[in-house]
Parts: C-alpha cells; structure tokens; sequence
C-alpha cells in the first residue's frame, strides 16, 4: 500500500501547500 510515488507525491504536496501558504496562503489553502 505503500508505494514510493505516493510517498514522493505526498510529501511534494505538502511542501508545495506550506511553501504557498507562506508565500499566498489563500489560494492554496483553497485549492488544497
């Protein structure tokens, strides 16, 4: 269940999500 292009996906998403919250948090607040 664990596969590593999920993983990646994952943590990806999160660092996009906290990078863009930090620099214009409302429109990926929104969109994630």
């Amino acid at each position: 269940m664990t596969d590593p292009f999920g993983i990646i996906y994952g943590v990806a998403l999160i660092c996009g999500g906290l990078f863009g919250y930090f620099r214009t948090g409302s429109v990926i607040s929104l969109v994630f």
